[in-house]
């Protein structure tokens, strides 16, 4: 570095109102260790801390929440370790347009909430932890299982400000959902992995929230079946925000750590393989869709499937694994009485864990809390 570690923080301490720190262990990022951290509470700020990098010859790793930064190339150096934690505020929200203006430190899970109180959202729901910010979701291009309806990154941006490795602040795009002048600056930033600037700020457009979600669950000893039933599903008039085929371990274990399931356990589980399908429309049409797949599940794939289940609340978490809430019993037959509790409370495995009950066979993977017996027989719920 050309010049010494307490010069670099003084001056960008005169660039950085109150954001300057020097950096710590905790500031590693894939192995390089930077000088200092800044956390610009602006674009200019932001702009005036690349501009002076660049006249000096410092090289800048940008950083939001931290959740993705094992992904891509890990850079070979850096002096400057520019945070986007201070740029986290609603720019601008137009519920009546159905767009919304964010800087690109906010947290996705706080501007969920916020579009929440006029019942709106932002469809994008990646397999993140909660501090993933805009900017990091936008720069991965990252996205979740309602992909399969709403498209992902590139679907939703309609609008965004970035900043340079020079310090330049360019835009592209608008704030409205029909805009066609001038080259797409927000696609091509998308997936960039912020090679290309810094975004600073992004404009999304944003879906009202359903009325009513209903989430099938089927599962088979073999992904064929399946696999086979989603293509049938996605070539027929329903229309599923989330569609995933998996195998059981993937859905036990969370999402960023390896499966480290004994080899011994694997072959005992029989290799159970579960669809989930999600519809979220009006209730009725709802459980129209629902019931529908069920019978073309039924008609299409017959003994080959294990059972299936319906649950009204949404329960599994976006598509990628089996329900952490309780939901009500629904059926093709109709609303059970009972509800829906997990494996453990089912009688025959009460002190066993999930992958101990299916080791020794059970197939039911919910129980039903008013007979307290298994829930579902034959696709009936035992509660009726």
């Amino acid at each position: 570095m050309k010049v010494s570690t307490q010069s670099l923080q003084e001056t960008l301490g005169s660039l950085v109102d109150g954001g300057v720190q020097l950096a710590t262990e905790s500031d590693v990022v894939a192995g390089v260790q930077p000088y200092v951290v800044a956390a610009p509470g602006s674009e200019q700020e932001v702009a005036s801390v690349l501009a002076y990098a660049n006249r000096e010859g410092l090289k800048a790793i940008v950083r939001g929440g931290g959740t993705q930064l094992n992904t891509g190339l890990p850079p070979g150096d850096g002096d400057i370790l520019l945070s986007t934690t201070r740029l986290n505020q609603v720019v601008e929200y137009a519920p009546h347009d159905m767009t919304v203006t964010v800087q690109a430190g906010l947290r996705l899970v706080d501007l969920q909430s916020h579009l929440a109180r006029a019942r709106q959202w932002l469809a994008l729901d990646p397999v993140l932890s909660p501090g993933a910010t805009i900017g990091g979701i936008i720069s991965t291009n990252v996205s979740g299982a309602r992909r399969l309806r709403y498209g992902g990154v590139r679907d939703q941006i309609i609008g965004i400000r970035v900043v340079l490795s020079d310090g330049t602040i360019a835009k592209g795009g608008g704030k409205v959902v029909k805009n066609v002048a001038g080259y797409d600056l927000p696609k091509l930033f998308t997936g960039a992995l912020g090679t290309l600037g810094v975004i600073v700020a992004a404009t999304f457009r944003l879906y009202p929230l359903r009325a009513a979600s209903r989430t099938v669950v089927l599962t088979a000893s073999t992904p064929a079946p399946l696999c086979d039933l989603a293509v049938r599903v996605i070539a027929s008039t329903l229309e599923p925000t989330v569609l995933d085929v998996m195998s059981l371990r993937a859905t036990t274990r969370p999402l960023d750590q390896p499966d480290s399931t004994p080899q011994s356990t694997r072959a005992s589980t029989g290799g159970l393989y579960v669809m989930t399908v999600r519809f979220e429309m009006e209730p009725e049409s709802a459980d129209e869709q629902a019931a529908a797949l069920v019978d073309m599940a039924r008609a299409e794939a017959g003994s080959r499937l294990y059972r299936w289940i319906v649950c009204d609340d949404g329960s599994l978490r976006d598509g990628t694994g089996i329900g952490r809430r309780t939901g009500r019993c629904a059926c093709r037959y109709g609303q059970g009485g009972g509800r829906l509790a997990p494996l453990q409370r089912c009688p025959d495995h009460a002190r066993r864990g999930r992958r101990t009950a299916l080791a020794a066979g059970c197939r039911r993977l919910y129980a039903c809390e008013r007979r307290g017996e298994c829930a579902y027989r034959e696709g009936k719920c035992a509660a009726d």
